[in-house]
């Protein structure tokens, strides 16, 4: 509408503007050429308009993912603080009673030796033998020495032990003290951070409100293109599941026909020939897949087992490097515009420039095809659950491969026109019921 407007007013600003002069050929083809380049430059200005909209909406897309992340941080650093903090305590408490326990122990030796010595004048152990009155005596009193030399070495090893255990506390509770500390600068430092991304994303929806009406029709075609994108997926899915019903058929119907043709046989009493009539068919080099690399020495790759379905919540990211989700699935409004619903029919990834596309998880290429706003979108089929990558470039796979989980299949589009953003589209799909992929995502 507001192009519409536009084109209107320039023309009849060029219609009055020439009322006074006399009407030329030459006026009437000047006129033209002066409409159609207004037309043009407003034309250019409108994509102008419309593409910065674009930009700031998936910069706040963006910052909006990254105060979720910050905010699932903070959350973490908290349970841990508060577990340190518990820690701290029982060491302190642990530390202070072992304390008072030594303290007992070695009033209580000190007072029993004191003891001993002052019961025998303090004379020293070979005169207290040779003191004896008898030799039964002095057996007794060497029985009494060495019992008492035990006693000794029992408490001292007890005293010691005590204080071993009591300076591993204490060496405990320095270091959990200097991760207390850590932590506490850690929470300081992520929320001043959220802190900054609420400051930018403020800026940047009073921003957008300013362009209430171009918002709202790039909104509309965004849904448009998502709108697409599905009917295509369905359209590609059905035929799939078309030609696999009818080769289940074509494969029963075979079965069947060798089925009534062996009783046949077997009723004339004839035995049937194997060997004849059904020679292999020889491999043809041009129809095989050709395997992509070998998947990277990754952890998360190697623990992958079984099938799809049971690594759900186990398979990692299919991007490499640091990414930030900008839009989850499902219909949800935006958590900073309040007014704006979006429906995802997956998830958005927003990665670094360059960074590479990863299948998830072993499977085949389905389908390799176009689309306005997702540039190229890859298909891989998992059995009956599928991956779906969108905006992806530099493909390195072609249909009828087989993957490997962690292959690359290509890199994720850099929009040039917004200072190269990279942001993949992933979905995964059960035959044609969509699945929110952060529930099957580690």
């Amino acid at each position: 509408m507001t192009r519409i407007l536009l084109i209107l007013l320039t023309t009849l600003t060029l219609l009055t503007a020439s009322a006074a002069k006399p009407r030329t050929q030459r006026n009437i083809r000047q006129q033209r050429q002066q409409t159609t380049e207004q037309i043009k430059e407003t034309n250019r200005r409108i994509r102008q308009n419309s593409k910065e909209t674009e930009r700031q909406l998936n910069q706040l897309n963006l910052l909006s993912g990254r105060i979720r992340e910050t905010n699932l941080n903070i959350a973490a650093l908290q349970k841990s603080l508060d577990s340190i903090n518990g820690a701290v305590t029982q060491l302190s408490d642990s530390i202070k009673n072992l304390e008072d326990k030594l303290d007992l122990m070695r009033k209580k030796y000190g007072a029993a030796v004191k003891k001993i010595h002052s019961s025998r004048h303090s004379i020293n152990n070979l005169a207290f033998m040779f003191a004896s009155e008898s030799v039964s005596q002095a057996y007794r009193r060497m029985r009494y020495l060495e019992e008492y030399s035990r006693w000794r070495q029992r408490r001292t090893d007890e005293i010691s032990d005590a204080v071993k255990q009591l300076d591993a506390q204490r060496v405990e509770l320095d270091a959990r003290r200097k991760q207390q500390a850590d932590a506490v600068a850690r929470l300081a430092e992520a929320k001043a951070e959220l802190s900054k991304q609420k400051d930018s994303t403020n800026t940047l929806v009073k921003s957008l409100k300013k362009e209430g009406s171009s918002l709202k029709a790039l909104l509309k075609e965004k849904e448009k293109e998502a709108r697409k994108l599905d009917a295509e997926l369905e359209k590609i899915i059905a035929e799939e599941q078309r030609k696999a019903a009818e080769e289940e058929a074509r494969k029963k119907r075979e079965a069947e026909k060798k089925r009534q043709s062996g009783n046949a046989t077997d009723s004339s009493g004839n035995k049937s020939d194997t060997k004849t009539g059904t020679a292999k068919p020889s491999a043809d080099k041009k129809s095989q897949s050709t395997p992509a690399k070998d998947a990277p020495d990754d952890k998360a790759y190697k623990a992958l087992t079984g099938s799809f379905e049971q690594n759900k919540g186990k398979l990692p990211y299919p991007v490499g490097g640091r990414y930030t989700v900008v839009r989850p699935f499902g219909r949800t409004t935006h958590p900073e515009l309040p007014h704006v619903q979006v429906d995802n029919s997956g998830i958005d990834i927003e990665v670094q420039p360059g960074t590479t596309v990863r299948a998830v998880f072993d499977g085949k290429v389905s389908e390799i095809f176009q689309l306005s706003g997702f540039e190229n979108i890859v298909m891989v089929r998992h059995g009956r659950y599928l991956t779906i990558y969108a905006n992806v470039d530099a493909i390195t796979v072609k249909k009828g491969d087989t993957v490997k989980a962690g292959m690359t299949i290509g890199k994720v589009h850099a929009d040039p026109a917004d200072n190269n953003r990279s942001i993949l589209h992933f979905e995964i799909r059960e035959e044609r019921k969509k699945l929110d992929p952060q529930l099957w995502l580690r």
